[in-house]
């Protein structure tokens, strides 16, 4: 949109460890440091990459309304994992073994804390966060919030009752008034 320049979705957590099991069965130990999920019996996606189906359950397992699940943004999802240069990055990652848990990545996450924490993030920042995230609990986006307003000017936490992982797609509207009343600041 013109009114900013450049919109960072962010996949960095705060500290410590949360466990949660859905109405399906389903217990994740998230780690917020990246996000990790480490599944209990079940993985989402088949060895040989996404499908339809694992991207469906994914995506149901990250959204607390189901809302805007639909045949069409799964068919889209999938079609995003089969572009070349997605198949070129994951091959890089898998062949460095990266993962949220690898230490470079953890050495990323807590250089990302570092700098925000000494002041070198110098632009508005917007956390909005579903409080129903399976993967990223509330309380991780609390503190990340709390890093950020503690370093800089300008921040805003807007936390989405009812939603999971993709408020964006769980609730569109307010997700785009929360970006567009933000930006609209500046």
């Amino acid at each position: 949109p013109p009114r900013g320049g450049k919109l960072t979705l962010v996949p960095i957590g705060a500290c410590g460890e949360n466990t949660k099991s859905d109405e399906r069965g389903i217990d994740a130990a998230a780690s917020f440091a990246g996000g990790l999920l480490v599944f209990q019996g079940r993985q989402f996606h088949p060895p040989g990459g996404e499908t339809l189906e694992s991207l469906r359950r994914t995506s149901e397992f990250q959204s607390n309304t189901l809302n805007n699940i639909t045949d069409i943004s799964v068919q889209r999802a999938y079609a995003l994992t089969q572009l070349p240069k997605l198949e070129e990055a994951a091959s890089i990652m898998s062949a460095m073994q990266m993962n949220p848990r690898h230490p470079v990545a953890q050495a990323l996450f807590e250089r990302a804390r570092q700098d925000i924490a000494t002041g070198m993030l110098k632009v508005p920042s917007l956390v909005i966060w579903g409080y129903d995230d399976p993967s990223s609990p509330y309380p991780g986006g609390l503190a990340l919030f709390e890093l950020i307003n503690a370093a800089t000017a300008e921040s805003e936490l807007h936390v989405f009752n009812h939603s999971g992982h993709q408020s964006h797609i769980e609730q569109p509207e307010r997700f785009n008034r929360a970006v567009a009343g933000f930006c609209g600041q500046f």
